[in-house]
């Protein structure tokens, strides 16, 4: 009996081994990764594409090196190394092990202090805060179910990204030639490294949304680099978020975002006097309404232009998506397109639909479905502008009546001392 468990202790260690070795060998690249179903292979068994930078575990070698993992981790006795590795596939095991996270931040804040410089070449170091990131991005792009929404390995990307802000600034592609250094920071190229490493975050998010639909804590991700890490982001979004949402029309969570940085983009408004000067001492100073350096009216002619794109889209290819009318919903009540032309072409279009002839016997669900979400929309509509008329009313009464107080005579009264 002993030497079976001898046996089985070194068929977890030797697969622990393999999986760990994979990582480190290739902890400055972004690589894929996929779990793989329970099927006979050999004990010590995983998948590598070198060519691809790929890697497939067997769900019984990943169990395998779990359990080698858990007492290599919680052992007293171990190395900076073991600890790399172990946390390391208690994380591909279980996504939501908050102690293995923690570890891996206590051993990165007792190497590298925060707000301090760090090496990106990783050649002569086990881990620095550029691998760990790059780690993330490869777990949370994979076709991993459980890992591209969870919420503590997102949280552990806003920590790294709040704790080394330099992070933003990716490294130089090494030549054969010559060591990699760090990138260049002066002011011309920190703007492009900047946009560069924004659409690459981008991506990241995108490809971990479509892999988990309905990804709440990746969209949330995202709202946290716009408000607090990188507000410039914000203008590089538009055309990816709704291209991104046309595609995955029945997602909630990304239309509930686009519809946010819709919102948000209205609220940055701000107002400036127009740099030509009047015509004459007469002529009052114009005022323009620009959005992140640009002029209000152009941005919203574009957002309408893409407003119009998504209705006609949902009504010829892809009809009754409750998740996009509530995005619609949304825009248009709230004040996207203030009281603007828009507004009203935008709702003059819908009543035109709602007129045409209902869909037959022989229509499908979704053609009925998207009438009648065309509909609620109206009534909703309907009644939010009754009651701001029934408010406006009420208080323009009030305002009258405290008027016509004012001008009645009052009887002047002598009071004792």
């Amino acid at each position: 009996m002993s030497d079976r468990l001898q046996a089985d202790e070194e068929t977890r260690r030797d697969v622990f081994n393999r999986i760990a070795s994979f990582f480190h060998t290739h902890r400055q690249d972004e690589v894929q990764i996929e779990i793989l179903p329970f099927y006979p292979v050999p004990d010590t068994h995983i998948y590598v594409e070198d060519a691809v930078l790929a890697v497939g575990i067997p769900k019984s070698s990943l169990w395998k090196a779990f359990q080698h993992a858990r007492l290599l981790f919680f052992d007293s006795s171990r190395s900076q190394s073991d600890l790399l590795s172990s946390s390391l596939v208690l994380i591909l095991h279980d996504p939501e092990h908050i102690t293995a996270i923690n570890a891996r931040k206590r051993l990165l804040l007792s190497l590298y202090p925060p707000q301090t410089p760090f090496p990106f070449d990783s050649t002569h170091h086990e881990v620095t805060p550029y691998t760990e990131y790059t780690l993330l991005t490869s777990i949370l792009t994979s076709p991993l179910h459980r890992h591209t929404k969870s919420p503590h390995l997102w949280a552990h990307r806003r920590w790294l990204l709040t704790t080394y802000p330099s992070l933003k600034l990716p490294p130089p592609t090494p030549s054969p030639t010559s060591a990699p250094s760090r990138p260049s920071t002066s002011s011309s190229s920190t703007s492009k490294l900047l946009r560069k490493w924004c659409r690459k975050e981008i991506t990241t998010i995108l490809r971990a949304a479509s892999t988990h639909p309905k990804n709440y804590y990746a969209w949330t991700y995202l709202r946290h680099l716009i408000e607090v890490i990188v507000p410039t982001i914000t203008p590089l979004l538009h055309e990816e978020i709704v291209s991104w949402c046309i595609k995955h029309t029945g997602d909630i969570s990304g239309w509930t975002f686009l519809a946010w940085l819709w919102l948000l983009e209205r609220s940055q408004t701000t107002f400036s006097p127009s740099p030509s000067p009047p015509t004459s001492y007469s002529q009052p100073t114009t005022v323009i309404a620009t959005v992140n350096g640009r002029r209000r009216e152009d941005v919203l002619a574009e957002r309408h232009t893409q407003l119009m794109m998504i209705l006609n889209y949902s009504q010829n290819t892809a009809p009754g998506h409750e998740s996009l009318w509530v995005f619609v919903r949304e825009v248009v009540t709230r004040g996207v397109f203030d009281e603007s032309v828009y507004n009203q072409r935008i709702v003059e279009m819908l009543q035109e639909w709602d007129a045409r002839p209902w869909p037959g016997a022989r229509a499908g669900e979704d053609m009925v479905k998207e009438r009648i979400l065309v509909r609620e929309f109206l009534r909703d509509l309907y009644s939010r502008i009754a009651a701001a008329a029934n408010a406006a009313s009420a208080a323009a009464a009030a305002a009258n009546v405290g008027v016509v107080r004012g001008d009645e005579d009052c009887e002047m009264v002598d009071l004792p001392p």
